[in-house]
């Protein structure tokens, strides 16, 4: 199952990166666009969880990192970045 959320979370991560390039140049969009982001997150993770819940975990948990960036609240990231991490260490599966 862990692997199957870090899967879910590498998958995230490398959309966002794509996107945006890093979470300092995300914070930087305007907040607009920060929202309409978290909300397409919400509607896919809404979508998998029906079909894949560790999926939907690591959807979860990555929507949950990029609210903490919106609202730039440093103590959730701080907590939820080595959780994360972790979980998209066991993910990799070309590691």
């Amino acid at each position: 199952m862990r692997m199957a959320v870090g899967i879910a979370i590498n998958t995230l991560s490398t959309a966002f990166a794509y996107t945006f390039k890093s979470a300092e140049a995300f914070q930087a969009t305007p907040y607009e666009q920060q929202i309409e982001y978290l909300k397409k997150l919400r509607s896919a993770e809404e979508g998998i969880v029906a079909k894949d819940k560790a999926a939907a975990l690591g959807f979860g948990l990555f929507k949950m990192w990029v609210g903490a960036l919106v609202a730039k609240d440093q103590e959730l990231l701080t907590l939820i970045k080595p959780a994360i991490a972790q979980l998209s260490r066991e993910g990799d599966l070309l590691g």
